[in-house]
């Protein structure tokens, strides 16, 4: 006997996200990251896996090994995060990740920087190997329907997002005059980038970029930007109207003493936005005269509602695709079956070649022999099928298992032998689930397993 088993694939969504644990927690959280994607694929529990993390969250999307309880996954996520984040599966995690493509589940919400994190931690995933075909479709699909958002509500129409709104709280200093403003940038990474895009969107066009890992000169010249080497950059802290921090390495470089150092070189308030989870700003900076501090939490607090229209239009958008990427995985999840049965079809064919003599050339009347042969092997198990199913009452079930299976519109022929719908006899099976399992007699079949 032989029995199949289909093996679902469970999607996985671990979240610690600022409006739930806080964001010291999830500060905290993303220091444990490295190396995390290859540390989970250590567990059996776990067949894939793609991390994100922002300065407002750390997501970890997950495929769990087939046969084995989501929980178990969960358990071996929540081990190597040293935290307790909130778990989803199934549908509803796939959903989640569709929000958060498309900015439904920011601090800021609508806002598109989240698409392009999320395409860059799925890129990673796939040059570490830590992907899977499963995984990969759905976050594929949620940046197609984040796309999808963007154009067709207004929720990205404003530019919002965190840097936009950190800009507007100190506006005052930088909107009559735009193009006298000077900001410094310290850090050169993907959040850098979408600064100077926010900054130019505001006609501020005086930027400096700093990086103490001596990334700044070619990022400057990407960019266009003035860089600021090391022995330059007191001097630049005091004549920048704004500095953006975005390093989040942990450490802080902007610290007491150094602005101890930078204040006296200046005669106007020093504005720093520290933008980065792990801070890049000594706590006590934003106690020093002369010096106003915007951190993540200032900017959570005056972080707008959004429109629910808008908001609605794009939960809609994220029902229909995640229903879409749902149907293609368990159309997929059929393809072992179908490449059984397409051997099991070789199979007989290679044997009626087997069968011919050994010559080069056949007569038309060999051929159509060969394939007449070949056709009544392909039909024999069927054939005795049906007749145990028209012994059993399981006729019409029969009938539509045929159409259902080869595509056959047998239903004037069902009409002339009076097939008609009935219950299953008691005892009886169906005869797809006999076909599948073996369980009847086809001796001299000469048949080969499916």
């Amino acid at each position: 006997m032989y029995l199949f088993e289909w093996g679902a694939v469970v999607i996985i969504s671990a979240s610690v996200r600022h409006n739930i644990h806080g964001l010291s927690q999830v500060a905290e959280v993303s220091r444990r990251l490295d190396g995390i994607s290859r540390r989970l694929l250590e567990h059996d529990s776990i067949d894939a896996a793609i991390v994100l993390t922002t300065c407002n969250r750390v997501d970890i999307y997950a495929d769990s090994a087939k046969g084995v309880p989501a929980a178990e996954a969960e358990c071996a996520i929540a081990r190597e995060l040293n935290a307790l984040p909130s778990f989803l599966h199934g549908k509803a995690a796939i959903t989640h990740i569709f929000s958060v493509a498309a900015g439904l589940d920011s601090m800021v919400i609508g806002e598109r920087e989240i698409s392009g994190q999320l395409r860059r931690a799925h890129r990673q995933a796939i040059n570490m190997h830590t992907t899977n075909s499963d995984l990969s479709r759905v976050v594929d699909s949620a940046l197609r329907i984040s796309r999808k958002v963007a154009h067709s509500t207004g929720l990205a129409g404003t530019g919002r997002s965190i840097v936009s709104l950190a800009l507007d709280c100190v506006a005052e200093r930088w909107q009559d005059a735009p193009n006298e403003a000077r900001v410094l940038l310290i850090g050169t990474g993907a959040y850098a980038g979408a600064t100077v895009s926010q900054l130019r969107g505001r006609q501020i066009e005086q930027i400096s970029v700093y990086s103490h890992s001596g990334r700044a000169q070619s990022f400057a010249q990407a960019h266009e930007l003035v860089a600021v080497d090391e022995a330059d950059f007191v001097s630049a802290l005091a004549q920048a109207d704004i500095v953006v921090a975005c390093r989040g390495l942990g450490n802080p470089i902007i610290t007491a003493e150094l602005l101890a150092q930078v204040m006296p070189m200046r005669d106007t308030e020093l504005i720093i936005l520290d933008l980065a989870l792990q801070t890049d700003v000594q706590s006590d900076v934003g106690t020093m005269a002369g010096v106003r501090l915007v951190i993540l939490e200032d900017i959570q607090r005056v972080a707008p509602d959004a429109a629910q229209s808008h908001v609605h239009r794009a939960q809609k958008l994220i029902k229909q695709g995640v229903d879409d990427v749902i149907a293609q995985m368990d159309s997929r999840r059929i393809d072992p079956v179908v490449v059984a049965f397409r051997e099991h079809i070789t199979d007989l064919c290679t044997g009626e070649v087997d069968r011919l003599p050994a010559k080069e050339t056949f007569t038309k009347e060999e051929v159509a022999r060969a394939l007449g042969h070949f056709a009544s092997r392909i039909a024999h198990t069927p054939s005795v099928l049906a007749r145990q199913a028209a012994e059993t009452g399981n006729d019409w079930e029969y009938v539509r298992a045929l159409h259902s299976v080869l595509g056959i519109d047998v239903s004037q022929a069902a009409r002339e032998a009076n097939i008609r719908p009935a219950q299953l006899s008691s005892g009886g099976k169906c005869p797809l689930s006999a076909f599948l399992n073996r369980d009847v007699d086809v001796k001299g079949s000469g048949h080969h397993e499916l």
